[in-house]
């Protein structure tokens, strides 16, 4: 796998976890060029489903993950749409698009 740099290698592999991460999302039918975001999550992602059995109060908002979009390599600065064109499919993973999917 060919990195921009170890930054977003290190990152990306972080995606499962209660940290900051980097990933991709591909092209839909919403928009037509992938997309680059950097994710937070406050609870691993095997956790996820406890949340649902915690009862909070309804007039509490608590925020679980978030997403941010991002062009350049917070670590190199290159270009992730021009490095990643080709193989942005590297930093694609499923789960998390459907995770973050909102």
């Amino acid at each position: 796998m060919k990195w921009c740099c170890k930054g977003i290698a290190h990152w990306f592999g972080q995606r499962n976890y209660r940290t900051i991460f980097i990933f991709a999302e591909p092209p839909s039918a919403v928009t037509d060029s992938v997309l680059f975001w950097m994710g937070m999550r406050c609870v691993d992602r095997d956790k996820l489903g406890e949340i649902n059995k915690v009862c909070f109060p309804s007039d509490i908002p608590v925020t679980i993950a978030a997403r941010i979009p991002i062009a350049y390599c917070p670590w190199c600065g290159v270009n992730l749409f021009n490095f990643y064109r080709d193989r942005y499919s590297q930093l694609v993973d499923q789960q998390i698009t459907e995770e973050f999917h909102y």
